[in-house]
This record gives C-alpha cells, sequence and structure tokens, in this order.
C-alpha cells in the first residue's frame, strides 16, 4: 500500500511526459528537495493541471510507491497572475540555484521561507532579488564563510560588508549598494557557486540578456 504524506511545497520545475502526465521538481517545507508525477493533470478537466506550474507554492498530497512520488492532490496557496518574462527569468534564477545546491529530501525550512520571500519579491518586480538571495541561500547553507578581508582578498573588506549588512536589514535590497561593490557581490557568489554546485545554471545568460535588453537605449 501506498504511504501517503501531506506538504506545503514550491515547484521548481515542471515538465510535460507521456501523453498526459507532469513531472516537478519541488522544494517542500517537511522534506526538501523531491521530485513527484502528477499523472493525467493535461487532460481537459483535470481539476490539478492549472494549479501544477513553475512558480506556484502549493498545499499537496503525495502517495510513495516504488516507481517514487505521485501527487494526488493539489491546492494552490497563492494567487497571483502570471509573471512577466523579465519576472520570470529571475524567479527561474533562483529555482536553478536552489537545484544546483540543494540534497534530495533534506528539510530546510528556513531556505523555504527565504524562498517563498524571494519569488514574492519576483512577483513585486521591484529590482533585482536574485543576488541578495544568493548571498543568504549561501549564508544559509554553510557555503559563505565569515566574510573578512583576509578570508576574500581583492573582493570585500570590512566597510563593505557592514554597508551590505545594513542595506539588507533596512530594506532587504541591495539596490543601493554602488556599482563596482554589487559587482564584487557578483564575483563572490559565482566563485562559490561554481564550487560547490551539483549542476550548471541555465537561466543566468538568459537573464543577463533580459537586462541588457531593458537598459533605455541613449
Amino acid at each position: 500500500m501506498a504511504r501517503t504524506c501531506s506538504v506545503e511545497a514550491l515547484v521548481l520545475h515542471a515538465y510535460d511526459v507521456g501523453e498526459a502526465d507532469r513531472f516537478l521538481l519541488l522544494f517542500t517545507r517537511e522534506r526538501g528537495r523531491l521530485a513527484a508525477r502528477a499523472r493525467g493533470v493535461r487532460r481537459l478537466g483535470s481539476r490539478m493541471g492549472g494549479h501544477l506550474l513553475a512558480h506556484q507554492h502549493l498545499s499537496l498530497t503525495l502517495a510513495e510507491s516504488s516507481a517514487g512520488w505521485t501527487v494526488t492532490s493539489a491546492q494552490r496557496l497563492n494567487h497571483s497572475a502570471a509573471l512577466p518574462i523579465e519576472q520570470f527569468a529571475m524567479a527561474e534564477e533562483g529555482c536553478e540555484l536552489l537545484l544546483a545546491l540543494l540534497h534530495d529530501e533534506e528539510a530546510l525550512p528556513a531556505i523555504f521561507d527565504l524562498t517563498l520571500h524571494f519569488l514574492q519579491s519576483c512577483r513585486e518586480g521591484q529590482g533585482d532579488p536574485v543576488l541578495a538571495f544568493s548571498l543568504e541561500l549561501l549564508r544559509l547553507l554553510g557555503l559563505l564563510p565569515a566574510v573578512t578581508e583576509k578570508e576574500f582578498p581583492g573582493h570585500l573588506a570590512p566597510q563593505a560588508i557592514r554597508t551590505i549588512e545594513e542595506a539588507l536589514r533596512s530594506s532587504g535590497s541591495l539596490a543601493s549598494l554602488p556599482p563596482a561593490l554589487l559587482r564584487s557581490l557578483s564575483i563572490l557568489c559565482r566563485e562559490r557557486i561554481e564550487e560547490h554546485a551539483n549542476r550548471t545554471s541555465r537561466c543566468l545568460s538568459v537573464t543577463r540578456q533580459l537586462k541588457e535588453w531593458a537598459v533605455p537605449a541613449r
């Protein structure tokens, strides 16, 4: 008999498979990252098909068998409209980062809450939240050591660290930081991610291109 459980989940990716199924890569509050198949949800009349899409926040019932996890019911916990293309690309970049750094079935509730806030920031469209999300994710995973001038020579001096911490405390955003400091942070994050990632993010070049398109011509 299949074992069942209820989880709060974020859909990191959704793939159509077979004639009517959808394969989901989920990040759950209770069990961390896991994969599940939703059978028949692409058929006309399916009640779950419209819920099981990328970046959705859901309450799911899952059944486990020898073939893996199967979604048996789904309820949306957010009711936002589809993201515009630039915000969608930023959300994809964050989801790719999670898939690159997280291991299967390891509960990480603090990172779940961070991701929930990140996706909401993408929906609100106020600046680019990816860098702040990346820094906090690396910190929570223990992949960002106590940042000092000695540990990261040429990147971040102690005064810069204080500036970053103050910006995050006051607004949760890095938008007010000088461009040179933002570049240093980007380099730092990229190096740490490349060192520890188990897969390469496919969205970085897409997001960079979208940002270039968004710059007004002079």
